[in-house]
């Protein structure tokens, strides 16, 4: 499993709820057998609680926003385990709470996966930090 994301930095406001989506990061299965992201969890959070999380196809239009609104185009809570099938390439969409009356930020976000019939757990860690303003203030 493999992340292409770079590195850098995504930085959205809020909802007028403290809500924001941020799709980014490129995960790929690079295996030949299917893989299980069975927990997500930001990195270093200050201020911003992970919400939602989903993997999306890459050719969805929906996959590569930042700071859509959150009802039409945000990730659900996340619900896993989620299926990377071998070969496969999805894209990290983040859904985020801004928990206070600044900027919100984290380091990225940890992913952690299993091999089908596996016991144990890797994890792999997106390279983008992630921020978010309160709503009504710019990045």
């Amino acid at each position: 499993m493999s992340l292409e994301d770079g590195t850098g930095l995504n930085c959205t406001p809020a909802d007028a709820e403290g809500r924001a989506m941020i799709g980014f990061s490129h995960v790929a299965n690079e295996s030949g057998r299917s893989l299980s992201i069975v927990g997500a969890e930001l990195i270093d959070a200050q201020g911003l609680e992970l919400i939602g999380f989903e993997l999306r196809q890459p050719d969805d239009p929906d996959a590569h926003m930042v700071g859509a609104s959150y009802d039409d185009f945000g990730p659900g809570a996340f619900s896993g385990p989620i299926a990377v099938g071998a070969g496969e390439e999805l894209v990290v969409v983040v859904g985020l709470s801004n928990l206070g009356d600044e900027l919100g930020s984290a380091k990225g976000v940890e992913l952690t996966y299993q091999a089908a019939g596996g016991s144990g757990t890797r994890t792999m860690q997106t390279a983008y930090a992630l921020e978010v303003a309160p709503a009504g203030e710019v990045c």
